[in-house]
């Protein structure tokens, strides 16, 4: 009988810390897809930008008037702009008048490189001055040349506007993070105010995405609570997002059972 209920109670517990795990991954690919779908909105958007006559423009007058007059439709996007190969920016919606230069930025770098979507690491922008993720696209011409690098710098309160999604029904103690491929965080669910931007590459768990970037794990997390955490990463050759939900054990069975 005592063999028996202990065995049960193994059981249960397997059982339960697989429920878990179940909510846990649902929840971190749902959340993934949301962060996917913004950055193959980027794409088209960038690949629109391509084809303007005004992007091979060197008058910036020209060339930022047309992004300002296209950028009303992209409200999530603090900036656009267009880049020389150089680094120098030739144009953005956002007006600047000194000399800006992108050359040491990694979406300006990889683009170069890739002649593909590339994407930023956490930083501040140098012509907005704030915190921003930005995505480039390489602009060819007629012989297959990079003529220019256009690029859309994304508002990292849209990021935690969708941390934050309903949809989710993240329960009481749950904790949504969006990390970039240098560990910094971009978005953060709850208290994003107080976690965006901050190094967190030194954390036993953000070891574990980066490492394995699929799956499951139990660690203590950007708040020292531990929890069982999914997670996965978007992106490629290094130009990762990796986004985790960490569910407490308690809380994640309420949640199930008021489901």
């Amino acid at each position: 009988a005592l063999g028996q209920t202990v065995y049960g109670s193994v059981r249960a517990q397997r059982q339960a810390t697989l429920a878990v795990q179940a909510d846990a991954l649902r929840l971190t690919h749902l959340a993934a897809a949301n962060q996917k779908q913004w950055v193959e909105g980027a794409r088209q958007v960038l690949i629109l930008l391509t084809q303007l006559p005004e992007v091979a423009s060197s008058d910036n007058s020209v060339c930022s008037a047309r992004l300002a007059s296209l950028s009303a439709q992209f409200p999530d996007y603090l900036n656009m702009g267009v880049v020389l190969p150089s680094g120098d920016v030739v144009c953005s919606v956002v007006p600047f008048t000194d000399t800006v230069n992108v050359a040491d930025r990694l979406y300006f770098q990889r683009a170069l490189q890739t002649r593909d979507l590339a994407m930023s690491s956490y930083q501040v922008g140098r012509i907005t001055g704030k915190p921003s993720l930005s995505l480039g696209y390489p602009s060819l011409d007629d012989s297959g040349q990079v003529r220019a690098v256009v690029f859309v710098s994304l508002d990292l309160a849209r990021l935690n506007r969708i941390a934050a999604e309903t949809e989710l029904r993240l329960p009481e103690g749950a904790a949504l993070t969006v990390l970039d491929g240098q560990g910094i965080v971009v978005a953060r669910y709850p208290d994003p105010k107080n976690w965006v931007g901050r190094q967190a590459a030194e954390l036993p768990l953000v070891d574990v995405l980066t490492t394995q970037r699929d799956g499951t794990t139990v660690q203590r997390g950007l708040d020292g609570v531990e929890r069982l955490y999914a997670f996965t990463a978007i992106g490629k050759n290094g130009e990762d997002l990796f986004v985790s939900v960490g569910l407490p054990r308690r809380a994640a069975r309420r949640a199930r059972r008021s489901a």
